[in-house]
């Protein structure tokens, strides 16, 4: 008999974790993890809170996020150290269902 399990055990993955996603650099040596609350560094620093990420990716060791705010996208970049790099760039409205892919 089972006295107390978490919520979060109980229930189906895909609804646990709808939001979470996770991007790992072509070494395996970088992890970036986004989990509707930020994005971070899976070994350091946070690099954003607070902005809805649609899709991530590692890219010469740079976090590249696609962020929507009303609608509008913009890829960010976000250097190894978690310190933002210039310029943001907007992307319009690409829709839902967003992925990077990095090869």
């Amino acid at each position: 008999m089972i006295d107390c399990v978490s919520e979060a055990a109980v229930r189906q993955p895909a609804e646990r974790d709808a939001d979470v996603m996770v991007a790992m650099s072509h070494d395996g040596g970088r992890v970036l993890v986004a989990d509707g609350a930020g994005v971070r560094f899976a070994d350091g620093p946070v690099v954003m809170r607070g902005a809805h990420a649609c899709a991530i990716a590692l890219v010469d060791g740079e976090a590249w996020i696609v962020v929507e705010d009303g609608g509008e996208h913009t890829l960010r970049r976000v250097g190894a150290a978690g310190d933002p790099l210039e310029p943001t760039l907007r992307l319009g409205r690409l829709g839902a269902n967003l992925r990077l892919t990095a090869t």
